[in-house]
């Protein structure tokens, strides 16, 4: 195998392709990367068996051949090297080293059979004979909308995905850590005859959205599911006449083989108080309020005045002081008082992308429906559970 390629096209194929590479498996190969060339195109493919990310870049080939080489290893090296250079990547069957020079820049890196590492689809061949276009110029922010709700730990695994439910022409999205739900839905340009719901890992939609960020905004990402549905796989399109560019990655993953709770049950159908504020002085607001109490108990605490059209945000503890922060709003219904953990208001707010926020609350022990203000306020919404202030 021997390639040709700019340093930026590789450094940015090795860095997204290298994060889901596995450090912990017993498979010595996960900690590699694969480079294969073949008829004309080069691709760099990471796995940890659950998430598996394929990235095709632009080079020229003067050999074809498969090889793995230590990722972490080689983006480290790849950059250093000058941008704009033209990097050169030959493998030495009889030392079985994979030369890599640039410039005045040489190294020789370790290698491992391309036999051993495992065999990753690389189309859409062995999923369903038609895959589905989403051609939704808001699918990065679907994800981020969501994604963040995902549980982190792994003692429910049902709670550390994000259920894409299609029905109707609509996607739905929702996650849920037991604590707080982001549901974000859209219209899709697309009919399908079958409902289908799939629970995908947060983790793989998270490195969608990264990799989506640089993708062609004007073509759609497709998607496929495996005929025993237990697999998904995104193919990306991206801009490779660009430098530093990638020309299309494929993103497959392992579904959650479990059921996703059914979170329509506890989204308020009603509410006693509606406040309607910034979405900024709120943040700013939550975010000096939670300084005083992050350490501790995280709680911050909401009073809505329905006679002075006001909220206040407060937070207080033994060791550091307190905090009282009032910012104005319009009120409708009565006052209430109610107490959250400090950093899921913080969140909720950084990803409502509007001007305004709109609170909807019923009691202080009920939950708490968040939704953006203004135009297509309809699309996206954030429950907050109550948390009871010690006393």
């Amino acid at each position: 195998m021997r390639i040709r390629c700019l340093q930026e096209n590789l450094s940015k194929g090795l860095s997204l392709a290298g994060r889901v590479t596995s450090t912990r498996s017993s498979l010595p190969v996960l900690a590699n990367i694969l480079v294969e060339a073949r008829e004309g195109q080069v691709r760099l493919v990471c796995s940890n068996l659950d998430v598996s990310i394929n990235v095709w870049i632009n080079a020229v080939i003067e050999e074809e051949g498969a090889i793995t080489i230590p990722v972490r290893l080689l983006t480290e090296f790849v950059t250093y090297l000058p941008s704009h250079e033209e990097v050169v990547l030959a493998y030495d069957v009889k030392v079985k080293q994979v030369k890599v020079t640039s410039g005045s820049n040489h190294a020789s890196f370790n290698t491992i059979e391309a036999s051993e590492f495992p065999q990753i689809p690389a189309s859409l061949a062995d999923f369903t004979a038609e895959p589905l276009q989403l051609n939704i110029p808001g699918l990065r922010s679907m994800i981020e909308q969501t994604v963040f709700a995902a549980s982190k730990g792994a003692e429910r695994p049902n709670l550390t995905g994000v259920e894409m439910h299609f029905d109707k022409g609509q996607l739905v999205m929702a996650a849920t850590d037991g604590f707080r739900l982001s549901v974000r839905s859209a219209h899709l340009n697309l009919l399908m005859e079958d409902e289908l719901k799939v629970l995908v890992p947060a983790q793989a939609l998270a490195e969608m959205s990264r990799i989506l960020a640089e993708a062609d905004q004007d073509r759609p990402v497709q998607m496929a599911v495996t005929h025993n549905s237990n697999q998904v796989l995104f193919d990306i399109p991206g801009v490779p006449q660009e430098r530093g560019a990638f020309a299309r990655v494929l993103l497959l993953c392992q579904l959650i083989d479990a059921q996703f709770p059914d979170y329509k049950r506890i989204i308020p159908t009603e509410h006693e108080s509606r406040i309607t504020t910034s979405t900024e002085s709120l943040l700013q607001a939550a975010k000096v309020s939670f300084l005083f109490t992050k350490e501790h108990n995280n709680i911050i605490t909401t009073a809505v005045d329905c006679e002075d059209n006001c909220i206040s945000v407060t937070s207080e503890s033994s060791e550091k002081g307190d905090s009282n922060n009032k910012i104005s709003a319009t009120v409708e219904g009565d006052s209430i008082t109610m107490s959250f953990n400090g950093q899921y208001l913080i969140d909720a707010l950084n990803h409502m992308g509007s001007e305004d926020v709109i609170l909807e609350m019923t009691q202080p022990t009920r939950p708490c429906k968040v939704k953006p203000g203004g135009q297509g306020d309809d699309q996206f919404l954030h429950i907050i559970m109550p948390m009871s202030h010690p006393r």
